[in-house]
């Protein structure tokens, strides 16, 4: 799954979430909204834009925490996350 959205957005979603504590479980989707789930949290995205659609991805052990220190250092910008089950990359246009 393809996601466009904006990096103080994304940054703002994962605050919300005490990753180092309980890791991502899975990510939920239903069109314009994307859900973060954590073992004990969960946290709303609103207003993405998706290109590929998956209902959920399950992500055991995911680097979460990597990515939230990431966007947190960036200016606002468009990225796009490429979501899989076995990884998550991060796209940065420069």
């Amino acid at each position: 799954m393809k996601i466009l959205l904006s990096s103080k957005s994304l940054a703002i979603c994962l605050n919300k979430l005490d990753l180092e504590l309980s890791p991502m479980v899975r990510i939920v989707t239903d069109g314009d909204t994307l859900t973060f789930i954590t073992g004990s949290q969960s946290s709303d995205l609103f207003g993405i834009h998706i290109c590929g659609w998956v209902p959920m991805i399950k992500q055991h052990d995911r680097r979460w925490d990597w990515i939230k220190e990431l966007v947190q250092k960036v200016s606002e910008q468009p990225i796009v996350l490429d979501i899989r089950e076995e990884k998550v990359d991060v796209i940065f246009q420069y």
